[in-house]
């Protein structure tokens, strides 16, 4: 059960680093000479389609309609294993405010509301990902962009959890969402991709994935990824807060630049994860992960983000 995955496509999580961060940085394999192994969830993953809000429909007034979708379909193929939509049992990131929420604002947030149809923007979607337990599903919530025609990458912990019994049942995915209810784009996902060090470690250093949906998201284009060059530079990260209701926001700064990660006191919360580090171009140069103090091993006195390096960009081909 817990290998079913589902997607609808609209807009996950967040985090940066700094150079104080750099020499904390414990070895690890050259993440720029050695691709890493992959693992993913579809042997026995089941195919959902789910039609919600499009261009032409954007009238429902919850993006619960989405997730009622995607239970019905769940359900259908379940019948043994069916699950409570009644009852959402919030996950570690709620999707309402939260104090836990507002840990990675640095000073005065200077997050600003973007609109989400035109570009590079409409490239990001938000992401609602649920893990059963029992009869009832935990929700998380998180962000992803667009890389291609049918690929959605975002951070690893946003699809797998070994807490949470691994792979997530379900990835409901809004691109162009401008609060709940207001999409442009929806699908179903065929399945979801991480490192297999990430499934067997759980560590920082691996944690970015991605999900292929099951039918084309080229409507809404797609981001370029590049490897971040020299020591500092100035970037963007865009995503869906859990607290703004279905509203994506922006916000920008200095980014230190080290082997593996990226560290910055850009503002961001919880639902960011998985958000774009954009370049001065809007090429993404890294991965949004973790806020302030998030990571054992790791002296995060900023938020973080994944480096793209050439052998993660080649993992997401």
């Amino acid at each position: 059960m817990k290998n079913l995955i589902f997607i609808i496509v609209s807009a996950l999580f967040l985090l940066p680093f700094q150079s104080n961060v750099m020499a904390d940085e414990a070895p690890t394999n050259s993440m720029q000479e050695d691709p890493f192994e992959k693992v993913e969830a579809s042997t026995q993953n089941v195919e959902i389609p789910i039609e919600t809000n499009n261009a032409e429909n954007q009238n429902n007034s919850e993006d619960k309609t989405a997730r009622e979708l995607f239970i019905k379909s769940y359900n259908e193929q379940n019948p043994d294993e069916k699950i409570d939509s009644s009852d959402i049992i919030s996950g570690g990131i709620a999707v309402t405010p939260s104090k836990s929420l507002l840990k990675s604002i640095v000073g005065t947030d200077t997050r600003v509301k973007v609109n989400p149809k035109v570009s590079p923007y409409n490239k990001v979607c938000s992401l609602y990902m649920y893990y059963s337990y029992g009869n009832k599903f935990k929700e998380f919530v998180g962000t992803g962009f667009a890389i291609n025609s049918t690929t959605i990458a975002t951070a690893a912990h946003c699809i797998y959890s070994k807490a949470d019994g691994g792979w997530a049942n379900g990835v409901v995915a809004s691109f162009g969402l401008n609060g709940y209810g207001n999409q442009i784009l929806t699908a179903g996902n065929k399945s979801l991709t991480v490192p297999t060090k990430y499934t067997s470690t759980g560590q920082w250093q691996y944690d970015y994935g991605y999900i292929k949906t099951n039918k084309s998201i080229s409507a809404v284009g797609s981001l370029t990824m590049t490897t971040p060059m020299g020591t500092n530079m100035d970037v963007t990260i865009t995503g869906y807060p859990g607290e703004k209701s279905g509203y994506q926001y922006k916000s920008s700064g200095n980014a230190t630049i080290s082997t593996n990660r990226l560290a910055y006191n850009i503002d961001t919360t919880g639902g960011q994860s998985g958000s774009p580090i954009l370049d001065k171009s809007n090429r993404v140069v890294g991965i949004h992960n973790y806020g302030i103090n998030e990571v054992t091993g790791l002296n995060n006195s900023m938020n973080t983000g994944t480096k793209l390096t050439p052998a993660i960009i080649n993992f997401f081909k």
